[in-house]
Order: structure tokens, then C-alpha cells, then sequence
């Protein structure tokens, strides 16, 4: 499974991606729609998983 981990575009806080919609509406109160975009001069980075 895929987890994808991600800096609160506001506070900095690391969080799943699939919070983020949470943590915005709640911690910062927004609503409507929040457009974020990803830097593309910086690398993302990736740590498969181990076969075991």
C-alpha cells in the first residue's frame, strides 16, 4: 500500500495526503477549494517496500 506523506502547505505539519482535507478545514477552518501544487524543482522521494 501506498502511503503518501505531505507538508501542510499553511503550518509545515507532516501528514498522510488523505488527511490533508481534514486538517484544512478543521485546524485553519477553510472551505470551498484549495488548489495545491506540487514544486517541480524539487525531487520527490521514494522508499519501496521490502519483499520479504
Amino acid at each position: 500500500m501506498l502511503k503518501v506523506r505531505l507538508n501542510c502547505p499553511i503550518c509545515g505539519e507532516l501528514m498522510l495526503a488523505k488527511s490533508l482535507e481534514g486538517h484544512l478545514e478543521k485546524v485553519h477552518e477553510l472551505t470551498g477549494k484549495v488548489l495545491i501544487r506540487l514544486n517541480p524543482t524539487h525531487p520527490y522521494a521514494h522508499d519501496p517496500e521490502e519483499a520479504e
